[in-house]
């Protein structure tokens, strides 16, 4: 199943266009996406389409590959935590408890590292499928 939404082109590097999907109905109660204190998130896309700064477009990203960062996001943390509670095992309950506390901190870059690789692969990013409308700027030279 494919996840479709609307955004705006902001920027184009290269290859990759760098849309603004602002944060909607759907959104509440996920932050897969990351919507912090901002309404809206600029992401990475590719496109086999010409668009400009400015077009509203559709893109498309597989249900599955959203999901499956969940797994990384929630159960690395935990995982880390309880390895860094084990590790120490036996020797005490303060040992323990530092144990867990620098395991759930060694997670936090693993974090980011991993969603910084997943970021660069190809098949990770949304594609844009269509423009829906067009930039209204023309230029006078």
């Amino acid at each position: 199943m494919q996840i479709t939404e609307s955004c705006e082109v902001c920027s184009r590097k290269g290859k990759l266009y760098y849309v603004k999907l602002v944060k909607n109905a759907k959104c509440d109660g996920c932050k897969a996406c990351g919507f912090g204190r901002k309404n809206y998130l600029v992401m990475p896309a590719l496109s086999q389409i010409d668009c400009a700064v400015g077009d509203r477009v559709e893109i498309s990203m597989p249900e599955r590959r959203v999901k499956g960062s969940y797994v990384y996001l929630y159960l690395l943390p935990l995982i880390l935590t309880f390895i860094g509670i084990m590790i120490p095992f036996g020797h005490g309950e303060a040992w323990m408890l530092m144990g867990g506390a620098i395991g759930l901190a060694a997670s936090v870059p693993a974090v980011y590292l991993i969603e910084l690789a997943f970021r660069r692969k190809k098949k990770y990013l949304p594609v844009i499928l269509r423009k829906i409308s067009e930039t209204k700027e023309t230029d006078n030279d």
